[in-house]
């Protein structure tokens, strides 16, 4: 693909220099897009280049095939354990505990991944600090579109996925918690 549609194009213009996210409905898959200024720049603010954070692709014998891209830190796969998260203000506390096993993707090795089908959760980031921010926002999102929306407005696919966001989460209001000491 190398345009964009007009509602994609108004959609990257509307959010500036925030990422659009785009699931794919079909696969559950989220993308992450954003302007080519903005990548740039937040290369530029770790003081790397795309060439450091790209897989680059080569043709032999008609072929692609990935380089592999060095990466900075030590891989660790070791489970990730939730029972509550924060974001932007917000803390959603899990019961049973949220027990997720990151893996590398196929694709390039080089992102960290986690999925849980029953949550809706499919994340992606190039680092586990990343990840637990990706999990946080997706499922602050889910929480917001499927657990506190009315159930008719819902599709059954959307309703199972609201039974299951409310059948494990709770909402805790941080404004009314004593500060912590």
């Amino acid at each position: 693909m190398d345009t964009l549609s007009p509602e994609l194009k108004h959609a990257v213009e509307q959010a500036g220099d925030s990422p659009v996210r785009l699931t794919d409905p079909e696969t559950h898959r989220t993308y992450v897009l954003v302007s080519a200024e903005v990548f740039e720049r937040l290369l530029a603010e770790e003081g790397r280049r795309e060439q450091d954070v790209l897989p680059r692709v080569a043709k032999a014998n008609d072929t692609a095939r990935r380089d592999e891209v060095p990466r900075a830190e030590p891989i660790d796969l070791s489970p990730m354990v939730f029972d509550a998260i924060e974001w932007r203000g917000r803390q959603l506390e899990i019961d049973p505990p949220l027990v997720l096993e990151p893996t590398l993707d196929e694709e390039s090795g080089q992102l960290y991944t986690v999925i849980d089908q029953d949550l809706g959760i499919d994340v992606f980031a190039t680092s586990r600090e990343q990840l637990v921010e990706e999990l946080a926002e997706q499922l602050l999102f889910a929480w917001d579109a499927y657990a506190r929306g009315a159930p008719e407005n819902l599709t059954s696919a959307a309703r199972r996925l609201r039974d299951a966001l409310l059948s494990r989460i709770r909402e805790r209001d941080l404004a009314t918690q004593p500060e912590r000491r």
